[in-house]
């Protein structure tokens, strides 16, 4: 035998209970549904059900109050079987048609929405919430004076109706009535103080009539009262940044991230922490920016800055590396320059110079001090035997001055350098280092990378250097 899942039995239970005589009045729903809208809005919809669930349990045959506790449940089959079946049990009920109806409604079934609502409204053509619900359809069927219409005849039957006001006021504002929509909007507010439609309206048109404090005031209420609406978060963070609250607006952003992540506010966290010397914040944020977009190069460099600021040597040198991407650019030296400096500290002397010669000016003085030290002074144009010599006295100069902190350094090493017809080294390959020191490795290596060897004779020329204590 089948279990029926929990909800879904308590939702049938509730609506196959026995109805008393007559309804509960209809301002009454009215103000009831628009308590479960607002605690759907701030995110408190759980407990608002429980406490549906426990009055309709209480008032078996109260129709108001099942439709209420149907209300604020789910809106999926359960509860549009439970709704269905209160209709069956009270046919003179515009309540269950309405419960239909809105689960229609945010399943995008318009004609079936319809065909509920008319319903209703033929049990009680003076329904507000009815009303409200059809001009909602209509404004989404893009019938804006029919949508109009509704709304009006909602508010005539129900003044209170904050959600008619509000649909009003997002109609003026579509037509460009940014007054008009400012009178709508205040009309739901004296409906409901803390209507979050509403005040995210007002506030929206107070950031665009350049009131910053009042746009902030009126937005951070709504966020309030509306948490999970990313709009209202960003516009916040914007209104509080350009008031000069970096703190405010970086809270904000971080709260749109959360709702949805993209590289917009992933940007803007990261550079409203990076002003607020925020580091943990921003590296985070950078990790997501590079993640989204790892064309970034500006990003990966300092994200390999943070990274090397916190001891993070070998993801800084990987984020550098990323950044050092970039080209020939000189927006990229620094993290050309940045890896060489990480590259050279640990020893790796031959792709710290290759680093150091990609970073431009930015990499100057580091690559002086490097090619200095390993004796980077390659020979002019000349036979190769006379450029084994050459370098082979230079590599000599850097081993002797490695065994002072190595005594026991030696062994050899061969490199063999492929020359194009205009005598440059197209390419180096190290055969065999028995030496195994990067520094000496390096001096080999880059002397014969720089060297000018004799024109028109391309090929590929092995070089050999031997070291021993002496």
């Amino acid at each position: 035998m089948l279990r029926r899942p929990p909800l879904l039995a308590l939702l049938v239970a509730l609506a196959a209970l026995p109805a008393r005589a007559g309804e509960r009045e209809r301002a009454a729903v009215e103000r009831s549904v628009a308590s479960i809208e607002a605690a759907e809005l701030r995110g408190d919809l759980a407990a608002e059900r429980r406490r549906r669930f426990s009055d309709a349990a209480a008032r078996p045959e109260d129709v108001g109050a099942r439709f209420l506790a149907l209300y604020a449940s789910p809106r999926g089959e359960s509860t549009w079987e439970a709704d269905r079946a209160l209709a069956v049990r009270f046919p003179r009920s515009p309540w269950p048609h309405l419960g239909m109806a809105r689960i229609y409604l945010d399943w995008r079934v318009t004609d079936q929405a319809e065909v509920e609502l008319a319903r209703a409204l033929s049990l009680d053509s003076g329904n507000a919430l009815a009303l409200r619900l059809r001009g909602e359809l209509r404004e989404r069927q893009g019938r804006p004076e029919e949508a109009r219409s509704d709304f009006r005849a909602a508010i005539s039957s129900d003044p209170a109706s904050a959600a008619a006001w509000m649909g009003l006021a997002r109609l003026a504002r579509a037509h460009g009535d940014r007054e008009e929509a400012r009178q709508d909007a205040r009309a739901a507010l004296q409906a409901d103080p803390e209507h979050a439609p509403a005040l995210a309206l007002l506030g929206a048109i107070a950031g665009e009539e350049g009131d910053r404090a009042g746009a902030a005031a009126l937005l951070a209420r709504a966020a309030a009262g509306w948490p999970s609406n990313r709009e209202i978060r960003v516009s916040l963070a914007t209104s509080r940044q350009e008031q000069g609250d970096l703190a405010g607006a970086l809270g904000e952003w971080q709260a749109a991230v959360e709702l949805q992540d993209d590289l917009q506010a992933e940007s803007a966290v990261a550079e409203l922490a990076r002003r607020l010397s925020e580091q943990g914040a921003e590296q985070k944020a950078l990790e997501r920016v590079v993640a989204l977009d790892p064309s970034r190069h500006a990003a990966w460099s300092r994200l390999g800055e943070l990274r090397l600021a916190r001891g993070d040597v070998e993801g800084a040198e990987a984020a550098l590396r990323r950044a050092s991407e970039g080209g020939a650019s000189a927006a990229d030296g620094p993290a050309h320059a940045q890896v060489a400096r990480l590259l050279a500290e640990r020893g790796e002397y031959v792709e710290a110079l290759r680093e150091y010669r990609a970073a431009g000016d930015a990499g100057r003085e580091g690559r002086a001090a490097l090619e200095s030290r390993l004796h980077v002074a390659p020979p002019g144009p000349g036979e190769v035997a006379a450029l084994q010599r050459d370098v082979a006295s230079l590599v000599s100069r850097t081993y002797q001055e490695r065994v002072r902190s190595v005594p026991s350094l030696s062994g050899s090493l061969r490199v063999r350098v492929t020359v194009d017809r205009e005598g440059r080294a197209s390419g180096i390959e190290v055969l065999e280092d028995t030496v195994h020191d990067d520094a000496v490795r390096a001096t080999a290596y880059w002397n014969l990378k720089d060297a000018s060897y004799p024109k028109d004779r391309p090929g590929r020329y092995a070089f050999s250097f031997s070291f021993g204590r002496r």
